[in-house]
């Protein structure tokens, strides 16, 4: 281990006077990157992650010449692993990090600031970005309040029925004008076929349309991560009542319409 060659009076990080003995064959930055590396190292030595927290600023830093003392090759490097076990160690002997210029206290900690928050964003769990709207009509035509209840349940018909529904419709309702938006031609044509579209996905949503349902109301665990204990705690337990209300007494699979069906048998056999 190299000896030291001289020693200068400075300041501890308690305020108090000690004297700072020199390396010999260290290389000492000049004043303004000296304070510069101390303010890192002081960083370093204390983040919980420090092998990580140097490579961010290393990353974030890698076109500022006053960060090069972080790669390996240059002549500062060894002085800042030096201020780095010294902080780390807790040495009492350690000056405190070199005042500096305004100017480069700014450059450090802004640096250093920046390093920190990234690691804090990477840390976290990542939110899924909600899907767009798929229910909205935006332009919504002017009539009176009976047609627009008759052009929506024949809407709602024809998604539950079939575009044949509409045909024949149109053919038995030629000569009734509340029935006119069923004609390619009419101002709300456009209209009542949207009205159709959001009709059918509704009615019969695709099994990947319910899935994405199914974990956006918490009936899966994908979400878990980002809730509190408490959240956590009532998730589980909507989970489990949402899992029993959709299996019978034997352990098969029941929905409203196969409620509905079996209603229905019940009262013809009645």
């Amino acid at each position: 281990m190299a000896a030291p060659a001289a020693a200068a009076t400075t300041t501890n990080g308690a305020g108090a006077a000690v004297k700072e003995e020199y390396v010999e064959g260290m290389i000492y930055p000049p004043p303004d990157i000296r304070s510069i590396i101390d303010r890192t190292a002081s960083f370093i030595a204390k983040h919980a992650n420090p092998a990580a927290f140097e490579d961010k600023i290393r990353q974030r830093e890698k076109t500022d010449s006053k960060f090069s003392f972080l790669n390996e090759s240059d002549a500062y490097h060894a002085y800042y692993q030096h201020r780095v076990k010294q902080y780390k160690e807790g040495d009492a002997s350690a000056p405190a990090p070199a005042s500096g210029t305004a100017s480069d206290l700014t450059t450090a900690t802004k640096a250093l600031a920046g390093a920190a928050g990234e690691m804090v964003d990477e840390g976290r769990p990542t939110v899924p970005q909600p899907r767009p709207f798929e229910f909205i009509n935006t332009e919504k035509p002017a009539m009176a309040p009976v047609d627009a209840d008759i052009l929506r349940l024949t809407a709602l018909f024809t998604a539950r029925m079939g575009r044949g529904f509409t045909g024949d419709l149109s053919a038995r309702e030629s000569g009734n004008y509340q029935f006119d938006f069923l004609r390619p031609s009419h101002s709300l044509f456009g209209y009542f076929n949207r009205l159709v579209e959001q009709y059918t996905k509704v009615l019969l949503a695709p099994k990947d349309a319910l899935e994405i349902l199914d974990r956006q109301s918490g009936l899966t665990e994908e979400y878990d991560s980002l809730l509190t204990t408490e959240e956590k705690r009532r998730a589980i337990a909507r989970r489990e009542i949402m899992k029993g209300s959709r299996t019978g007494w034997n352990g098969k699979s029941t929905t409203m319409h196969d409620g509905k069906q079996k209603t229905q048998r019940q009262r013809k056999s009645g």
